[in-house]
């Protein structure tokens, strides 16, 4: 592995126009990636054909920018909230495949951006601090991404892609009702500027095709958050707190932990003392 100071460089080729860049917002949560591996990795994963329209979210510096571009993509929609950062990406990238919007990723209406017969991709590098609202923005159009990568802390990538274990609650089983998560490689903070103090990670996630039916998914919804509201705590010590009839289910029942059952057992146990 490359000696951190090489992506310190890498970053700042120009050394007196340093002065020049935007300043990085830390509310933002603008922690620039500086190394090609992980884009390497998300654009040998990700087919990109001339019918694909690709869409990143938070462009940086440009480098994920410049490597999509780089592709036969028909098309790169970059959604960047910080003006200063859209500008001179404006200004350092000509392409007529590129559209720079600038405005909130959790505003956008992504949706504009299909069309029929072709493919849309995300490829983006997610400021930690909108990964699960915009999961969940996604979820209530889950078949809008044909297919999609993103870089995220390493704990909000075991808490999607996890199906048991200490990370696994009602937020795992709600995306993973919607989408396909798998777990790529780790991505180390001295690749990003500024260094997070965490680690990231590459995910990919794919629209289910088939879902399960849920008769009342809002209410279904919150009926799991009960289930999970304390992972470690037994299902009847959380459904004791509630509104729910858990007085009818065997002990046996009440003595697990939410995490010891998959979708189709809370459906069911649901359908008992939910309705």
């Amino acid at each position: 592995m490359a000696h951190r100071s090489q992506y310190k460089n890498k970053f700042r080729p120009q050394a007196q126009a340093v002065q020049a860049l935007p300043r990085q917002k830390r509310h933002l949560g603008q922690n620039f990636l500086i190394s090609q591996e992980p884009i390497n990795t998300m654009l040998s994963a990700i087919t990109i054909t001339p019918d694909t329209t690709v869409v990143e979210i938070g462009c940086g510096d440009g480098i994920l920018t410049r490597a999509i571009l780089d592709s036969k993509c028909k098309a790169l929609h970059v959604i960047e909230i910080d003006p200063d950062w859209a500008d001179r990406l404006a200004d350092n990238i000509h392409d007529p495949r590129l559209t720079i919007h600038n405005v909130d990723a959790l505003q956008f209406d992504f949706a504009s951006l299909k069309k029929e017969g072709e493919r849309l991709v995300l490829l983006a590098n997610l400021p930690y601090v909108i990964t699960f609202p915009l999961f969940e923005q996604f979820s209530h159009n889950h078949t809008l991404f044909d297919d999609a990568m993103v870089m995220i802390q390493e704990e909000a990538a075991e808490r999607v892609t996890h199906s048991s274990g200490r990370r696994y609650g009602a937020v795992s089983m709600y995306l993973q009702y919607y989408f396909n998560f798998t777990a790529y490689e780790r991505v180390p903070p001295h690749f990003f500027v500024p260094a997070p103090k965490v680690m990231s990670r590459l995910v990919r996630f794919q629209p289910r095709t088939a879902l399960m039916p849920i008769t009342d998914p809002t209410a279904f919804w919150l009926f799991v958050r009960a289930c999970f509201v304390s992972p470690r705590q037994t299902l009847g010590n959380n459904l004791r707190r509630t509104k729910y009839k858990w007085q009818q289910l065997p002990e046996q029942l009440l003595r697990l932990r939410a995490q010891q059952l998959d979708l189709n057992n809370l459906y069911k146990l649901w359908e008992q003392v939910g309705q």
